[in-house]
């Protein structure tokens, strides 16, 4: 897949998979009519991808929310190799699930 220089540098920016991006693109045909739709407002296809970039972070975060504690704890592990150095991804991993739980917890006593 030929991926558009814009596609390419806005992902960079978003972290986005630059060929999940342009899937989008190609497969909406006119980018920046599909994204009027739903915001008439927008113009410009440079305003466009960002708006479909967001909407793709957006995805992702609900679909790890979505996907119970193994989906997220996976996330995290992953997110810890790529945050700290190696030999810190365990630690780092173990404090953010253990401060998740107490945020759910403590969430969960207020109701």
């Amino acid at each position: 897949m030929r991926i558009d220089q814009d596609v390419r540098a806005l992902t960079s920016v978003f972290g986005l998979d630059p060929e999940l991006l342009q899937a989008v693109v190609v497969v909406e045909g006119d980018i920046l009519e599909a994204v009027q739709r739903r915001y008439p407002k927008v113009r410009l296809r440079d305003e466009a991808l960002p708006v479909v970039a967001r909407c793709g972070v957006r995805a992702m975060c609900d679909w790890i929310r979505n996907g119970g504690d193994e989906r997220r704890r996976g996330f995290i592990t992953t997110w810890a190799q790529w945050w700290t150095l190696p030999q810190e991804a365990p630690c780092w991993r173990n404090a953010m699930l253990r401060e998740l739980a107490r945020a759910e917890a403590s969430a969960s006593a207020r109701i």
